[in-house]
Protein backbone atom coordinates (compact mmCIF):
# COMPACT_ATOMS: atom_id res chain seq x y z
CA UNK A 1 0.00 0.00 0.00
CA UNK A 2 1.55 3.44 -1.14
CA UNK A 3 1.62 6.45 1.59
CA UNK A 4 -1.19 7.81 1.24
CA UNK A 5 -0.18 11.09 3.12
CA UNK A 6 -0.60 12.96 0.06
CA UNK A 7 -2.41 10.61 -2.56
CA UNK A 8 -5.75 10.45 -1.20
CA UNK A 9 -6.01 9.14 -5.13
CA UNK A 10 -4.04 6.18 -4.80
CA UNK A 11 -5.61 5.35 -1.15
CA UNK A 12 -9.05 5.01 -2.84
CA UNK A 13 -7.73 3.02 -5.65
CA UNK A 14 -5.89 1.16 -3.08
CA UNK A 15 -9.50 0.45 -1.17
CA UNK A 16 -11.44 -0.06 -4.42
CA UNK A 17 -9.01 -3.19 -5.64
CA UNK A 18 -9.07 -4.99 -2.36
CA UNK A 19 -12.80 -4.85 -2.47
CA UNK A 20 -12.59 -6.40 -6.36
CA UNK A 21 -13.78 -3.42 -7.90
CA UNK A 22 -13.35 -1.87 -11.44
CA UNK A 23 -13.42 1.49 -12.41
CA UNK A 24 -16.81 1.06 -13.72
CA UNK A 25 -18.32 -0.34 -10.64
CA UNK A 26 -17.83 3.30 -8.81
CA UNK A 27 -17.99 5.87 -11.49
CA UNK A 28 -21.29 7.27 -10.20
CA UNK A 29 -21.35 10.66 -10.95
CA UNK A 30 -18.15 10.62 -12.26
CA UNK A 31 -16.92 9.65 -15.50
CA UNK A 32 -14.46 6.87 -15.48
CA UNK A 33 -11.49 9.13 -17.20
CA UNK A 34 -11.74 11.24 -14.45
CA UNK A 35 -11.77 8.81 -11.62
CA UNK A 36 -8.71 7.04 -13.13
CA UNK A 37 -6.82 10.21 -13.63
CA UNK A 38 -7.56 11.06 -10.03
CA UNK A 39 -6.51 7.63 -8.80
CA UNK A 40 -3.07 8.17 -10.96
CA UNK A 41 -2.42 11.24 -8.95
CA UNK A 42 -3.12 13.52 -11.79
CA UNK A 43 -5.96 15.62 -10.60
CA UNK A 44 -7.77 16.24 -7.41
CA UNK A 45 -11.45 15.99 -6.39
CA UNK A 46 -13.66 17.68 -4.38
CA UNK A 47 -14.67 15.37 -1.65
CA UNK A 48 -18.00 16.83 -3.61
CA UNK A 49 -17.32 15.42 -6.36
CA UNK A 50 -15.93 12.09 -4.77
CA UNK A 51 -18.94 11.55 -3.24
CA UNK A 52 -20.98 9.32 -5.13
CA UNK A 53 -17.96 7.53 -5.94
CA UNK A 54 -17.22 6.71 -2.07
CA UNK A 55 -20.80 6.01 -1.95
CA UNK A 56 -20.65 2.89 -4.27
CA UNK A 57 -17.20 1.89 -3.06
CA UNK A 58 -19.17 1.60 0.68
CA UNK A 59 -16.65 4.03 1.96
CA UNK A 60 -16.72 6.37 4.48
CA UNK A 61 -15.44 9.91 3.74
CA UNK A 62 -13.38 10.05 7.37
CA UNK A 63 -11.75 6.83 6.56
CA UNK A 64 -10.25 8.86 3.54
CA UNK A 65 -9.76 12.17 5.00
CA UNK A 66 -8.00 11.05 8.89
CA UNK A 67 -6.71 8.20 7.91
CA UNK A 68 -3.45 9.69 5.84
CA UNK A 69 -2.78 11.82 9.15
CA UNK A 70 -3.99 10.89 12.82
CA UNK A 71 -4.04 7.13 12.19
CA UNK A 72 -1.29 6.64 10.67
CA UNK A 73 0.72 8.54 12.86
CA UNK A 74 -1.06 6.86 15.76
CA UNK A 75 0.45 3.53 14.78
CA UNK A 76 4.34 4.41 13.91
CA UNK A 77 4.61 5.87 17.45
CA UNK A 78 2.72 2.60 19.04
CA UNK A 79 4.92 -0.02 16.36
CA UNK A 80 7.72 1.81 17.93
CA UNK A 81 7.15 1.40 21.12
CA UNK A 82 5.87 -2.24 21.06
CA UNK A 83 9.71 -2.98 19.34
CA UNK A 84 11.03 -0.57 22.20
CA UNK A 85 9.38 -2.86 24.75
CA UNK A 86 10.44 -6.26 23.30
CA UNK A 87 13.96 -5.73 23.48
CA UNK A 88 13.35 -4.64 27.12
CA UNK A 89 10.98 -7.33 28.11
CA UNK A 90 8.53 -4.96 28.84
CA UNK A 91 4.98 -6.21 28.15
CA UNK A 92 3.44 -3.25 30.01
CA UNK A 93 5.25 -0.93 28.22
CA UNK A 94 3.78 -2.60 24.70
CA UNK A 95 0.17 -3.06 26.27
CA UNK A 96 -0.02 0.76 26.71
CA UNK A 97 1.27 1.21 23.64
CA UNK A 98 -1.38 -1.27 22.18
CA UNK A 99 -4.33 0.18 23.80
CA UNK A 100 -2.79 3.98 22.97
CA UNK A 101 -3.42 2.83 19.36
CA UNK A 102 -6.31 1.47 20.09
CA UNK A 103 -8.25 4.18 21.16
CA UNK A 104 -6.80 6.86 19.20
CA UNK A 105 -8.36 4.87 16.03
CA UNK A 106 -11.42 3.25 18.09
CA UNK A 107 -13.82 5.70 15.93
CA UNK A 108 -12.15 5.44 12.59
CA UNK A 109 -13.54 2.87 10.10
CA UNK A 110 -9.75 2.25 8.64
CA UNK A 111 -9.61 -0.75 6.22
CA UNK A 112 -6.08 -1.61 7.68
CA UNK A 113 -6.91 -1.26 11.20
CA UNK A 114 -7.34 -5.25 11.58
CA UNK A 115 -3.95 -6.10 10.13
CA UNK A 116 -2.20 -2.54 12.55
CA UNK A 117 -3.66 -4.46 15.57
CA UNK A 118 -2.34 -7.90 14.47
CA UNK A 119 0.86 -6.87 14.53
CA UNK A 120 0.80 -4.75 17.70
CA UNK A 121 -1.06 -7.38 19.48
CA UNK A 122 1.20 -10.19 18.12
CA UNK A 123 4.23 -8.87 18.93
CA UNK A 124 3.14 -7.52 22.10
CA UNK A 125 2.19 -11.07 23.12
CA UNK A 126 5.12 -12.65 21.85
CA UNK A 127 7.59 -10.90 25.06
CA UNK A 128 5.99 -12.97 26.67
CA UNK A 129 5.85 -16.25 24.66
CA UNK A 130 8.33 -15.48 21.44
CA UNK A 131 7.55 -18.53 19.25
CA UNK A 132 4.25 -18.44 19.20
CA UNK A 133 2.42 -18.96 15.86
CA UNK A 134 -0.67 -17.28 14.99
CA UNK A 135 -4.05 -18.47 14.41
CA UNK A 136 -4.88 -20.15 11.10
CA UNK A 137 -7.49 -17.67 10.75
CA UNK A 138 -5.44 -14.43 10.67
CA UNK A 139 -2.48 -16.59 8.93
CA UNK A 140 -5.19 -16.86 6.13
CA UNK A 141 -6.39 -13.66 6.68
CA UNK A 142 -3.06 -11.83 6.10
CA UNK A 143 -1.94 -14.27 2.84
CA UNK A 144 -5.37 -13.70 1.26
CA UNK A 145 -4.93 -9.78 1.64
CA UNK A 146 -1.24 -9.87 0.04
CA UNK A 147 -2.20 -12.34 -2.49
CA UNK A 148 -4.92 -9.83 -3.85
CA UNK A 149 -2.53 -7.06 -5.23
CA UNK A 150 0.65 -7.90 -7.00
CA UNK A 151 1.41 -4.00 -6.77
CA UNK A 152 3.04 -4.43 -3.25
CA UNK A 153 3.70 -0.98 -1.72
CA UNK A 154 5.75 -0.29 1.60
CA UNK A 155 2.33 -1.24 4.20
CA UNK A 156 2.46 -4.99 2.70
CA UNK A 157 5.99 -5.37 2.60
CA UNK A 158 5.82 -4.17 6.53
CA UNK A 159 2.71 -6.15 7.33
CA UNK A 160 4.86 -9.42 6.06
CA UNK A 161 7.92 -8.57 7.67
CA UNK A 162 5.94 -7.58 11.34
CA UNK A 163 4.42 -10.86 10.91
CA UNK A 164 6.09 -13.46 9.18
CA UNK A 165 8.09 -14.94 11.80
CA UNK A 166 4.95 -16.02 13.67
CA UNK A 167 3.81 -17.69 10.42
CA UNK A 168 3.68 -21.59 10.03
CA UNK A 169 6.05 -23.06 7.01
CA UNK A 170 2.77 -22.96 4.69
CA UNK A 171 2.03 -19.87 4.83
CA UNK A 172 5.43 -17.82 5.48
CA UNK A 173 6.60 -19.75 2.47
CA UNK A 174 2.95 -19.06 0.46
CA UNK A 175 3.36 -15.43 1.38
CA UNK A 176 7.24 -15.45 0.01
CA UNK A 177 6.73 -16.43 -3.12
CA UNK A 178 4.30 -13.40 -3.72
CA UNK A 179 6.33 -10.66 -2.11
CA UNK A 180 9.61 -11.85 -4.38
CA UNK A 181 7.08 -12.05 -7.72
CA UNK A 182 6.12 -8.01 -7.02
CA UNK A 183 9.08 -6.75 -5.71
CA UNK A 184 10.74 -8.34 -9.10
CA UNK A 185 7.91 -6.17 -11.32
CA UNK A 186 9.08 -3.07 -10.91
CA UNK A 187 11.35 -0.72 -9.93
CA UNK A 188 10.99 0.71 -6.20
CA UNK A 189 11.25 3.65 -4.17
CA UNK A 190 13.83 3.60 -1.68
CA UNK A 191 11.15 3.48 1.72
CA UNK A 192 10.21 0.29 -0.59
CA UNK A 193 13.29 -1.10 -1.19
CA UNK A 194 14.02 -1.02 2.41
CA UNK A 195 11.07 -2.58 3.51
CA UNK A 196 11.77 -5.44 1.61
CA UNK A 197 14.94 -5.88 2.91
CA UNK A 198 13.58 -6.31 6.19
CA UNK A 199 11.30 -8.45 4.88
CA UNK A 200 14.02 -10.84 3.75
CA UNK A 201 16.23 -10.64 6.80
CA UNK A 202 12.79 -10.97 9.06
CA UNK A 203 11.94 -13.79 6.70
CA UNK A 204 14.80 -16.13 7.26
CA UNK A 205 14.66 -15.92 11.43
CA UNK A 206 11.99 -19.12 11.58
CA UNK A 207 13.51 -21.34 9.09
CA UNK A 208 17.24 -21.13 10.62
CA UNK A 209 15.46 -21.73 14.12
CA UNK A 210 13.40 -24.21 12.83
CA UNK A 211 16.30 -25.79 10.86
CA UNK A 212 14.68 -25.54 7.41
CA UNK A 213 17.95 -24.88 5.73
CA UNK A 214 16.77 -25.44 2.25
CA UNK A 215 14.11 -22.72 2.50
CA UNK A 216 16.78 -20.39 4.77
CA UNK A 217 19.34 -21.17 2.31
CA UNK A 218 16.93 -19.52 -0.73
CA UNK A 219 16.36 -16.28 1.52
CA UNK A 220 20.11 -15.92 2.27
CA UNK A 221 21.21 -15.59 -1.50
CA UNK A 222 18.86 -12.55 -1.22
CA UNK A 223 20.15 -11.36 1.48
CA UNK A 224 23.38 -11.56 0.23
CA UNK A 225 22.57 -9.90 -3.09
CA UNK A 226 21.13 -7.03 -1.32
CA UNK A 227 23.14 -3.81 -1.92
CA UNK A 228 23.87 -1.70 0.66
CA UNK A 229 25.53 1.70 1.91
CA UNK A 230 28.59 0.91 4.41
CA UNK A 231 27.11 3.56 6.90
CA UNK A 232 23.67 1.76 7.29
CA UNK A 233 25.25 0.08 10.69
CA UNK A 234 22.24 -1.90 11.92
CA UNK A 235 20.80 -3.45 8.43
CA UNK A 236 24.48 -4.65 7.68
CA UNK A 237 24.44 -5.87 11.39
CA UNK A 238 21.73 -7.84 10.61
CA UNK A 239 22.46 -8.94 7.97
CA UNK A 240 25.87 -10.30 9.08
CA UNK A 241 23.94 -12.15 12.15
CA UNK A 242 22.04 -13.77 9.84
CA UNK A 243 24.42 -14.79 7.81
CA UNK A 244 26.62 -16.44 10.58
CA UNK A 245 23.06 -17.73 12.52
CA UNK A 246 22.85 -19.74 9.00
CA UNK A 247 26.20 -20.81 8.90
CA UNK A 248 26.33 -21.92 12.47
CA UNK A 249 23.27 -23.71 11.43
CA UNK A 250 24.91 -25.57 8.47
CA UNK A 251 28.58 -26.40 9.96
CA UNK A 252 28.08 -25.63 13.80
CA UNK A 253 31.63 -25.46 16.02
CA UNK A 254 33.07 -23.11 17.77
CA UNK A 255 34.73 -20.78 15.28
CA UNK A 256 31.03 -19.69 14.29
CA UNK A 257 30.04 -19.49 18.13
CA UNK A 258 32.81 -16.90 18.59
CA UNK A 259 31.94 -15.04 15.61
CA UNK A 260 28.19 -14.32 16.96
CA UNK A 261 29.47 -13.58 20.17
CA UNK A 262 32.36 -10.74 18.98
CA UNK A 263 29.21 -9.66 16.59
CA UNK A 264 26.71 -9.35 19.99
CA UNK A 265 29.83 -7.31 21.37
CA UNK A 266 30.27 -4.94 18.80
CA UNK A 267 25.83 -4.10 19.03
CA UNK A 268 26.39 -3.61 22.77
CA UNK A 269 29.94 -1.36 21.87
CA UNK A 270 27.85 1.12 19.58
CA UNK A 271 24.94 1.45 22.37
CA UNK A 272 22.64 -0.98 21.69
CA UNK A 273 22.51 -3.67 25.08
CA UNK A 274 19.60 -4.65 25.01
CA UNK A 275 19.03 -5.38 21.33
CA UNK A 276 22.04 -7.52 21.76
CA UNK A 277 20.21 -9.08 24.49
CA UNK A 278 17.22 -10.10 22.44
CA UNK A 279 19.22 -11.20 19.73
CA UNK A 280 21.24 -13.57 22.19
CA UNK A 281 17.89 -15.08 23.03
CA UNK A 282 17.13 -15.50 19.72
CA UNK A 283 20.52 -17.40 18.79
CA UNK A 284 19.90 -19.94 21.81
CA UNK A 285 16.74 -20.80 20.43
CA UNK A 286 18.52 -21.53 17.19
CA UNK A 287 20.67 -23.85 19.18
CA UNK A 288 24.03 -21.36 19.83
CA UNK A 289 25.14 -21.38 23.12
CA UNK A 290 27.31 -18.89 24.77
CA UNK A 291 30.04 -19.39 27.51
Amino acid sequence: MEDHEAKLGAFFRHIRKRRGLKIRDVSAGISETTLSRFERGQIDLTISKLAPAMEAAEMDPADVLMRPNQAKAAFDVALRSVHDALVRGNKAMATAALHNYRFATDNMYLPLRPFNLMILETWTESIKFPTIYLSDANQDEVVSFLERDDDWHHFEYMLYAELVYFMDEHHSKRAFRIMVRSFAKRQHPENDRQAYQMALMNAIMRPIETGDLEFAGEIMKMIDGMKLSPIDIFTNYRRELCRCAFAFKQNGGEEQREILQNLLGSLDFLGSPQLAASDMLWLKRCGVEFK
